[in-house]
This record gives C-alpha cells, structure tokens and sequence, in this order.
C-alpha cells in the first residue's frame, strides 16, 4: 500500500478509502498499477473480508492489528497479483517499482521511504510466504500509520 511506497513497492499494500486526500498519490499510482484489477481478483482468490481490511488500515491500535489467515492470503494475493514478489518465493521485483518512483515527488518518495524502512531487513528471514507479506505490510503500517493505506 515497502507493500516506500511500500504498499506498492512491496504490492502488499493493497484501498479505495484513504486517510489523506493527497496520499496515495493515486493518478501516479494508476498509471503503474491496475489497482481495480488486483482488489478484484485477490477478493475472488481469498475470499477476504472487507470489514476486516478496513480494520486493519484505520486501526490506530498497533498491538491488536487484525492478522487473520484470510488478511495473510489477501497480502500476498496483491504482491503475487501486482508483480511485486515472486510467486515461488519471498523475492522481491523492484522494476516495476522503480518506474513508479521516479514519477513522484521528493516528498511523496520520503513518506515511502519512512513508511518502508528497516522493513525488508525485518521480513528478510521469514520463509512462509503468507507471514512474509504481512510482516511487511505490518512494519509499514506501524512505521507510518498516518500515511499507511490499502487497496481493498
């Protein structure tokens, strides 16, 4: 939503409903990712509920993030779906990313950053692709909260 644009970045990040009217900055974010195709077809995949991605994105409480087995699959459907992880593994595709970086501002690269840091060193020994994916949406979100979203 690292998924910094590290929702993206990570493609685990995956909403509609944002915090902030400017960020996601989402005309930068569409003209890289099919975001409607991704929700749609990980919502088919995993059977994820909606209410409980809602929870997880605006919850303020970081102790008691939802962390259900369906939120997991839906995690990992979007970075799968988006091209941002392997589907074998837990690797990493940055090209994709990279192109979307360069369209945005020094600002909006400084949130992602902030939102992303120390995130993949913290995942980095994690071999089960499902808690992969949500500790790095996790780290996200509780590195930035403010600026933290998902595409759901």
């Amino acid at each position: 939503m690292v998924f910094v644009y590290v929702s993206i970045l990570f493609g685990f990040l995956t909403v509609s409903a944002h915090k902030s009217d400017t960020f996601p900055p989402m005309e930068k974010v569409r003209k890289h990712y099919d975001i409607d195709y991704y929700v749609k077809t990980c919502y088919e995949r995993t059977g994820a509920d909606w209410n409980e991605l809602h929870e997880f994105e605006i919850t303020t409480d970081l102790e008691h993030v939802p962390n259900s087995h369906s939120i997991k699959l839906f995690f990992r459907c979007f970075g799968e779906v988006s091209e941002s992880v392997d589907t074998k593994s837990n690797k990493l595709n940055f090209s994709k990313f990279l192109d979307h970086w360069a369209d945005l501002t020094q600002a909006e690269q400084e949130i992602y950053l902030k939102m992303g840091k120390g995130c993949i060193r913290r995942a980095k020994s994690i071999t089960d692709r499902l808690e992969f994916s949500y500790s790095i949406t996790l780290c996200a979100k509780q590195n930035d909260n403010e600026h933290f979203h998902l595409f759901y």
